[in-house]
């Protein structure tokens, strides 16, 4: 069970944000979040379409990313930094003929990035949990953990660590998704429970509200037994 005790949501062992002077977070109005948590409806032939406007990009600690995405232009969204992305979580229900929903692949982009694709069903609903199965959130978490282990997270980083950038996007709006497997990734890295990590994201105010309280207690619960796995 969840403690219902208050928690320190500032733990020492979680990656610290930089000040807001120096984070790449896209500002947008009030009115323009609470329209992201609201679905659009898509065409039988494609996923929700997301505007230039409206990917929500946003760094949750340093160098670590989610943002809002169309299927194809997961490979096009930068920081206002303008350094390009190392690694991709990507989560999509775009899937050719021979391959089917709740299937995992890992490929290198064009510009040398790696990619870990998850596939899953068309699935505009978001109840707090997600949508992803336990193999892809399992394999998610580990992907994070070797692109970026626990050291990347000491100030300073040490010298002989390569540059990563990660960048985890969500084609159909479950917010959920891209969160819950940025919580998995954190909360075993830094050793605190799911829950401590999700409260560090839902009180930072400079976080976009379409990113903070996504998580459903059930969806907690989900991610909590993958990250101790």
């Amino acid at each position: 069970m969840l403690a219902k005790g208050p928690l320190e949501p500032r733990v020492h062992n979680l990656p610290r944000r930089r000040k807001a002077s120096d984070h790449t977070v896209r500002k947008i109005s009030e009115t323009t979040v609470k329209e992201a948590s609201t679905p659009r409806i898509a065409s039988s032939e494609s996923c929700c379409t997301i505007e230039p406007d409206e990917s929500y990009l946003q760094e949750l600690v340093p160098n670590l990313f989610v943002s809002l995405v169309d299927e194809e232009g997961y490979d096009q969204i930068k920081d206002v930094s303008g350094e390009p992305f190392t690694h991709f979580v990507r989560i999509s229900s775009r899937f050719r003929k021979n391959i089917s929903q709740n299937v995992i692949e890992h490929t290198v982009d064009d510009n040398g990035a790696q990619v870990l694709h998850l596939i899953v069903p068309r699935d505009t609903g978001d109840d707090g949990q997600t949508i992803l199965i336990p193999p892809q959130l399992l394999t998610a978490r580990d992907f994070l953990s070797q692109a970026m282990p626990r050291h990347y997270h000491l100030l300073p980083v040490p010298v002989e660590c390569p540059a990563v950038r990660i960048l985890i996007t969500t084609s159909n709006k479950r917010a959920a998704d891209a969160i819950s497997v940025a919580a998995c990734y954190l909360a075993f890295e830094s050793g605190e429970t799911t829950h401590t990590v999700l409260e560090c994201i839902n009180e930072e105010e400079d976080i976009l509200g379409t990113w903070r309280g996504v998580v459903s207690r059930d969806g907690i619960d989900v991610v909590e037994h993958i990250t101790r796995l």
